[in-house]
């Protein structure tokens, strides 16, 4: 699955690398027992992708 998009159609590549990094500091702070790192990192990834996300969600709703 590496090197795929995770939203086909709606992520650009660029858009799909930050959320996996988004993904791993998020991950890495958990592991860290970090709650306030792991909260802001949460935060940041969902005030990026909300936007994706909801492409996303409206393309596959259905009609």
């Amino acid at each position: 699955m590496a090197g795929r998009p995770t939203c086909p159609g709606v992520a650009t590549k660029d858009e799909d690398k930050a959320a996996t990094a988004a993904h791993t500091e998020i991950i890495e702070a958990i592991e860290s027992r970090d709650p306030d790192a792991a909260e802001a990192a949460m935060r940041r990834h969902l005030d990026r992708h909300y936007g994706t996300y909801m492409q996303l969600k409206k393309r596959l709703a259905p009609d």
